[in-house]
């Protein structure tokens, strides 16, 4: 993890150059995770045990903090860590110890944006409504020790899916609060464990009856924990009670970041190892890999928003694109200073954070 007295934005203009485009202060705090509110002009960035939310300011060049709330109380509080709604925002901590606090690991929005999921060190899942921050469910999946890795909400948010790298994913009843399934492994995987869930909307041509629909299935990203273990893309019917509908064995290196593009089509990875990876999700099929793109493990992936790039950013300070086409040779690796890097819309579109990621 990495602690930075502000966090700096940029525009990556096409030939990587790096243009300042807002900036705001973390006053020295533990920077773990950012995502953007589907509104596009908030973020919210978990800073030690809290979640900050900050607005783009007026002018365009800064993000305001708005609000805060505590998510996981210090371990030294006898508190069960459901913490009352609306919070005092706190102040600078520096003489805090870290080591006191369990860390905001994930940070995910709805597709509406008036819900929140935090996931931590402490192994719980706690969903907030957004604008009140008032805590609607908590779920402690009792897998100590194993930090929540992804929190992904289906589309009617009644449910999101939960993953904590243990044997199965967790599919979370939001009104309910209690775990209503668990969603296992493939056969062919015994030895593997769930990293990441990603819930994928697609729009396909109905041929039969000349209309656009869209399709939506799940996407789990899976390792072997052992040293030269492989990693696998999992395909899921979430219509038909989460059956496995697709595999693909994708590397000997263990999958750090994943990401969907826009029109639902590519999957996009990184490793420890610092290669980067495209896979069809129709297909699932492997549509490119890069390896050695990064000297440290990829921590954040987007795809721009005509899906033919996609952008690796990692624990090193770099950043590279890979287009999407195998064809074309991916730009060097480009470094950039401590904090986030933003990829215009009309560029890039991601909020990535690098140099602040645990990997365990």
């Amino acid at each position: 993890m990495g602690v930075g007295s502000g966090i700096k934005i940029y525009d990556v203009m096409p030939d990587c150059a790096l243009v300042p485009f807002a900036e705001f202060d973390s006053n020295d705090k533990l920077v773990n995770c950012i995502t953007e509110h589907p509104c596009g002009s908030e973020l919210a960035v978990s800073m030690e045990g809290s979640v900050y939310a900050f607005l783009l300011d007026g002018t365009g060049n800064s993000f305001e903090p708005i609000d805060c709330w505590t998510v996981i109380p210090p371990k030294n509080t006898s508190t069960d860590g459901t913490t009352a709604a609306g919070a005092t925002p706190k102040g600078n901590t520096n003489d805090d110890d870290e080591d006191d606090v369990d860390q905001v690991t994930v940070l995910e929005f709805n597709l509406a944006g008036d819900l929140i999921a935090t996931g931590g060190e402490d192994n719980k899942v706690r969903v907030w409504h957004y604008h009140t921050k008032q805590m609607l469910a908590l779920y402690d999946l009792s897998n100590a020790g194993n930090d929540i890795t992804s929190v992904a909400f289906m589309p009617d948010s009644k449910t999101a899916i939960a993953c904590d790298k243990s044997k199965v994913a967790y599919v979370l009843s939001i009104a309910e609060e209690k775990v209503i399934h668990r969603i296992d492994l493939p056969q062919q995987t015994p030895n593997a464990l769930f990293r990441h869930f990603r819930v994928v909307r697609v729009m396909q041509m109905d041929e039969s009856e000349g209309k656009v629909r869209e399709r939506q299935f799940g996407i789990a990203t899976l390792v072997e924990p052992e040293r030269n273990g492989w990693s696998y893309v999992a395909k899921y019917d979430i219509s038909d009670g989460f059956k496995i509908v697709g595999l693909v064995k994708v590397i000997q290196e263990k999958i750090t970041a994943c990401t969907i593009s826009s029109d639902g089509t590519s999957i996009g990875l990184s490793t420890s190892q610092g290669s980067v990876l495209v896979v069809n999700s129709l297909t699932m099929v492997r549509q490119r890999i890069a390896r050695n793109c990064h000297h440290l493990p990829g921590t954040a992936l987007c795809f721009t928003n005509d899906t033919k790039t996609l952008v690796s950013a990692s624990m090193d300070k770099s950043y590279v694109l890979v287009p999407v086409d195998s064809s074309i040779e991916p730009e060097p690796s480009h470094s950039y200073f401590q904090g986030v890097t933003r990829l215009a819309a009309q560029v890039l579109t991601v909020v990535a954070i690098a140099h602040a990621v645990t990997l365990s």
